[in-house]
């Protein structure tokens, strides 16, 4: 027998998912988006007559089938509304140069001498311990001195604004940097058949040790919208209660038990159960409770669009890295070739992201003209290439730094939330238990539709 009522908290795909879910199990389920748009960056937008993302945004399978189905349709009719890729066409830039194979940093773009002190470090490095979490220390017991003093602190420093010593190793993980690009291609193969180098060393093509499920992107001149948009549909034709332009003023609690909330309209929702995928801060502050932590340091995201008269210089990566330390921007999507139906609309728009401070926010219009020389710099654009138009959006904080305060106050934070609330389940980036999208899609169908034994619908 079903329940009454379920809010979900949050209109990001985790939310989106968990919502479709709770149908399953209650009667009525109400999902609240803070924003009138659903998706949070996984969202597009026209200009012009031209289609930009917020940033490189591609979803792959999960391997789950029941899953797969309720986040890209039936299989049989997958294939009219993607296309899947077997991996990611990606460059990267490093130290005024090219690596065109491979997102990873190329530790041969070093001079020499220093290049051929990194790889006997490297081949020599002990290897850390898996509870190892301060990043410096991880880097030196992994790469040596070298790497981790040329390219790692200068590449953390562009990202993060921190030094090594302040900062988890995790930090690694979000950015891709836990592998490096050194040695001959056949060499890295064989010394990765050892664990101790498969950890530290990266192939030197992106096409190698490519994931075995297709990553997806939607047919035609669409961006990445559709793919939340779609879930959205889902949701509502299951049932859902989609409050856009709303947040959660007020959690009523009888005991530990959320027996309401309050929207900021004066809504009161009743509710036997509470999924929360935003920050788990702002549920404690709702109910009135200190969250009793240092608010994190966050770094923020400058989106610069650009549209341009010509074709670019760059024809073939769907989307570049520059890890150069000196340079503003990070990473680079290359609309027109993501895919064959981009490239016959004929547009030439490319989204450059910025990471910064708050103070990003004062000085939209400096960062866009630099990052413009870094494009013809670069050799992504030509000199000789007009630019049409351009659109500069400020996120604001995108996430927080990795330090280990941040870590362990978060810890406390979820703990201090789940014994608060009984009837409350923390998903997304709000749970703690991942970063990157499948992974938190994973661990949100496994708790709400195996846990409850759910069947897809």
């Amino acid at each position: 027998m079903k329940k009454k009522s379920c809010v979900v908290v949050g209109g990001g795909v985790v939310g989106l998912l968990a919502s479709y879910l709770a149908t399953k199990n209650f009667e009525n389920v109400f999902l609240v988006e803070r924003s009138n748009e659903i998706g949070g960056l996984l969202g597009s937008f026209e200009r012009n007559g031209v289609i930009y993302d917020y940033g490189t945004h591609v979803p792959a399978l999960t391997g789950i089938d029941d899953l797969d189905e309720i986040l890209y349709g039936p299989q049989s009719e997958r294939d009219e509304k993607y296309h899947f890729l077997p991996y990611l066409r990606s460059e990267n830039f490093f130290m005024g140069d090219w690596n065109l194979n491979s997102p990873l940093i190329d530790a041969r773009k070093l001079p020499a001498g220093e290049y051929q002190k990194c790889v006997i470090e490297l081949l020599e490095a002990p290897g850390a311990n898996d509870d190892e979490r301060n990043l410096h220390d991880y880097l030196l017991q992994t790469f040596g001195t070298t790497l981790t003093e040329k390219i790692y602190r200068p590449v953390i420093k562009k990202l993060l604004a921190v030094e090594l010593e302040s900062v988890d190793r995790h930090v690694l993980t979000t950015f891709g940097l836990q592998r490096i690009i050194a040695l001959t291609a056949e060499v890295t193969r064989r010394l990765k058949t050892l664990s101790n180098y498969d950890n530290r060393l990266g192939f030197h093509s992106y096409t190698d040790g490519s994931p075995s499920l297709p990553y997806c992107y939607p047919r035609g001149n669409q961006g990445i919208s559709f793919w939340p948009n779609s879930l959205l549909a889902k949701a509502k034709a299951a049932g859902v209660n989609v409050l856009m332009g709303e947040s959660v003023k007020k959690i009523n609690l009888s005991g530990d038990y959320v027996d309401s909330l309050e929207l900021a309209d004066a809504t009161l929702i009743p509710c036997d159960s509470v999924i929360w995928t935003v920050p788990p801060a702002l549920a404690l502050i709702a109910a009135g409770i200190s969250p009793g932590s240092t608010p994190p340091v966050f770094r923020t995201h400058t989106l610069c669009h650009y549209e341009f008269q010509s074709p670019f210089l760059k024809d073939y990566p769907q989307y570049l890295l520059c890890w150069d330390p000196n340079m503003l921007s990070y990473r680079i999507t290359l609309y027109p070739n993501i895919s064959e139906d981009r490239k016959a609309f004929g547009k030439h728009n490319l989204t450059v992201e910025v990471l910064s401070d708050s103070s990003a926010e004062y000085k939209l219009d400096e960062i866009s003209d630099v990052v413009l020389e870094e494009l013809r710099e670069m050799k992504i654009v030509g000199d000789d290439n007009l630019l049409i138009d351009k659109k500069i959006d400020f996120l604001g904080n995108s996430f927080p730094v990795l330090t280990k305060e941040f870590i362990e106050s978060a810890g406390r934070l979820n703990g201090k939330v789940e014994r608060t609330f009984s009837n409350m389940t923390l998903l997304g980036r709000a749970s703690g238990s991942g970063f990157f999208m499948n992974d938190l899609l994973i661990d949100a169908y496994k708790k709400l539709a195996i846990s409850e034994g759910i069947e897809n619908g």
